[in-house]
């Protein structure tokens, strides 16, 4: 195993889970953003 494919492996694994970190981030705000709207609904 090269020093190489190692860094590569890491970089790759990084991104995957960077990526699943984005989508989660996403859907919360989506769903704050929902919620937000569904509370000034009901306020007014």
């Amino acid at each position: 195993l090269t020093l190489r494919k190692t860094r590569d492996e890491a970089l790759t694994k990084a991104d995957k889970s960077d990526s699943v970190l984005t989508t989660a981030l996403g859907a919360l705000a989506q769903r704050m953003e929902d919620l937000a709207v569904t509370l000034a609904v009901k306020k007014a």
